[in-house]
């Protein structure tokens, strides 16, 4: 038996010297003499994973485990056997299995708590981080992990404390800076953040190419040619121009490189400047350049001499100008599709896995904005989404409009011409949210409650991006709760479109489910209060999105209720969400048949007039709508707007003043009078209430979380 120790001992020693490939051999002879040794094994499985073999090395750890099911330390490197496997569910199991054996044991507790980072589980993590910490409070990477939880919860004031601890036990641990540099970046300490933004490439967030020349210090380049070159991804690279116009102006010649499809745009932008389109070898060798460099920089270091205040940042509304040809063309293009507001939408993003999980939605919850009438949505989503948007349109009736040319994977000078084009982007934070800001288009960005530095922190700047002042943020209230986003947006863009919010989903959360198998044996409701109880239970559907369960519910109450006025109405405005506007028309008015004094339904039927063209039968119903119900607001407003597309702007302006004076918070009334005042314009005149929005692509750059895992101790003789 000391034989076997000894050889242990010299297998552990070979492992701490990086010399796996003279230990397997080694260990594979023991292992032949003594086949059922756990620690042997584990020793082969750590070799194996250091050789990158972590499938046989997954294997290995567990015969050792069982073998010896009550060693913590043997369910400790299986789960890092895992890990390194991307196999993280397994992984964090065995995690919480070895803290469970022994739960002093901080290595096991860490990962537990990183993993649970990883996945985006911040309040789960923080305990798993804590207790971390307490067990081993002068190890800097476990304060560091417990400062990614609290920093993924939002306490940036709390996480900032935690890294100056880890850094305060090690300074030079680069990914803790980069921690630092996020949270200060979101609050908007711009100073302090681009000081620490400087450790993103030791902290492994980015490849920035070695070029020769002296590096900028900001410094005067006064009879001097600058380099600017690219780094991080396209979304940044976007942001950053931002900064080029103050150096092209300071500098003799300026020279910048970039992606291969921003050339265009960048030739356009800055005329001055003399644009590479090079493809980056993203290892950090530079590309020759022909020209004489005095000095050089990585885009991303820029803002360090520029941006270090929020009056730093220019209040003009755009810096990058897309080609006036191709945006008069996708316009014609958009004006075929017929009157409405044309709004570009873009529902997930790209980059690393942690940060993706927070801002990708679906389509269904996009089902809300979507059935609003007076909109032609056109798709600005990268990638092959035609599957995703036609199971939409059969689930919903929405039909979302798509076209090859403009791919922003592609033809990226296209796409910024489609933008331009369009009223108004919804997206979440991605690439096309970063063009459209850089555009000048109005955009609405959709953030999770930690948004990436970029975004800046609730309430900070007013929620509109300084780098951008056409987009304007809305964000989670919640981690992982879209839903009051949307709902905010919703009730905006009704707004924009001088609507009220539909009445569909109004009291809906006041409904008492109910059995709906509840019935009667030929299948009808066994009475009038139950198919009350129905056509309720089917508005909450509707409100969700579930159109066609809904609809099922309305048909069965109408089969065996002809006359059942709630369900007529509900199915009227279900089938103006779906787009099928005839069917729509002919609900409502069978509504008004049976109550005729009911004012929604006819304000209902008048926006259904409106989106079919019929202008005249809209004011009516709206005229209708007001005589039974003089105080309602949303009717006022809505009559304005189809006055001022009949051109009858004073008739417009008396609804509008009407409007405002019963609901004096009704700020699109306010802003469409304010458009009245400039007749003058003629042409630009617009007759939608005011709003903006914007989409955007993906960024595969950094502002991600990053945890940092304990790995396995070598086993002592």
């Amino acid at each position: 038996m000391t034989d076997v120790k000894e050889t242990q001992r010299l297998l552990a020693t070979l492992c701490n010297e990086e010399k796996y490939e003279a230990a397997e051999p080694i260990c594979r002879e023991l292992l032949s003499r003594h086949p059922d040794d756990p620690i042997t094994l584990r020793l082969l499985g750590i070799i194996l994973r250091h050789s990158d073999r972590a499938g046989e090395a997954i294997e290995a750890f567990q015969e050792a485990v069982q073998l010896n099911p009550e060693d913590h330390l043997m369910h400790f490197e299986l789960g890092s056997a895992y890990r390194v496997d991307s196999q993280m569910q397994l992984a964090l199991n065995q995690f919480r299995k070895s803290a469970e054996l022994n739960p002093d044991f901080a290595p096991a507790v860490n990962n537990v708590g990183a993993l649970l980072s990883e996945f985006g589980l911040f309040s789960d993590a923080l305990p798993w981080a804590l207790r971390a910490t307490t067990l081993s409070p002068k190890d800097p990477n476990f304060h560091y992990n417990l400062g990614t939880a609290q920093l993924g919860l939002g306490h940036v004031d709390t996480a900032i404390l935690t890294f100056e601890r880890s850094l305060s036990l090690q300074g030079d641990l680069a990914k803790v800076h980069w921690n630092l540099a996020l949270c200060h970046l979101l609050k908007g300490n711009f100073r302090r953040g681009w000081q620490e933004h400087e450790w993103r490439e030791k902290a492994g967030q980015v490849t920035i190419d070695d070029y020769p020349q002296p590096l900028w210090e900001g410094e005067s380049l006064a009879g001097k040619t600058i380099l600017l070159h690219a780094e991080q991804g396209l979304g940044d690279e976007i942001l950053f121009a931002s900064c080029f116009s103050e150096i092209i102006e300071q500098a003799d010649d300026c020279i910048v490189t970039c992606d291969p499809r921003l050339t265009s745009l960048y030739v356009r932008s800055f005329p001055q400047a003399t644009i590479y389109g090079i493809r980056r070898k993203r290892c950090g060798v530079h590309v020759p350049l022909a020209e004489k460099i005095d000095v050089q920089t990585p885009i991303g270091s820029i803002p360090r001499f520029l941006r270090n205040e929020l009056s730093d940042f220019p209040k003009r509304r755009s810096y990058l100008v897309a080609d006036v040809a191709k945006v008069a063309r996708w316009r014609e293009r958009f004006e075929q599709l017929g009157p409405g507001m044309k709004i570009g939408i873009s529902w997930r993003t790209g980059g690393q896995p942690a940060a993706r999980r927070t801002r990708v939605t679906s389509l269904g919850q996009w089902r809300d904005i979507l059935s609003l009438p007076g909109v032609h949505w056109i798709n600005l989503q990268y990638g092959d989404v035609e599957d995703e948007i036609e199971a939409e349109r059969r689930q919903s009736g929405v039909l979302i409009h798509d076209w090859e040319e403009g791919d922003p994977l592609v033809d990226l000078d296209g796409f910024a011409a489609r933008l331009c084009a369009l009223d108004m982007v919804i997206s979440v934070g991605n690439t096309s949210v970063h063009l459209a800001g850089a555009l000048g288009v109005e955009s609405w960005a959709l953030l999770p409650l930690v948004p990436t530095w970029r975004w800046l922190l609730d309430g900070v700047n007013d929620n509109v991006s300084p780098w951008y002042p056409s987009v304007r943020t809305f964000r989670q209230t919640s981690q992982g709760d879209w839903s009051t986003v949307f709902r905010t947006v919703t009730e905006l863009l009704c707004q924009r479109l001088g609507m009220a919010v539909p009445s569909s989903s109004s009291a809906l959360d006041k409904v008492e489910p109910v059995d709906l198998n509840d019935i009667s044996p030929d299948g009808a409701p066994v009475s009038v209060q139950r198919a009350d109880a129905y056509a309720l239970e089917a508005s909450k559907l509707q409100s969700r999105g579930c159109y066609r369960e809904a609809e099922a519910i309305y048909r069965l109450v109408l089969k065996h209720f002809p006359r059942h006025f709630n369900s007529l109405q509900l199915m009227g405005t279900l089938a103006e969400q779906t787009n099928r506007l005839p069917m729509a028309i002919r609900h409502f008015r069978r509504a008004l048949d049976l109550i005729p004094q009911n004012a929604e339904v006819n304000f209902n039927l008048a926006n259904v007039y409106r989106k079919v063209g019929e202008p005249e039968l809209a004011i009516e119903h709206y005229e209708r709508a007001i005589r039974k119900k003089p105080d309602l607001a949303a009717a006022h407003l809505n009559l304005g707007v189809t006055y001022a597309v009949q051109r009858r702007f004073a008739d417009a302006r008396r609804a509008y003043q009407k409007a405002l004076e019963l609901d004096p918070k009704l700020d699109v009334a306010r802003e469409n009078l304010a458009k009245l005042d400039h007749l003058l314009s003629g042409p630009h005149f617009n007759t939608k209430p005011a709003g903006d929005a914007t989409t955007d692509a993906s960024l595969g750059a950094p502002g991600t979380l990053t945890t940092t895992f304990s790995t396995p101790q070598m086993p002592q003789g």
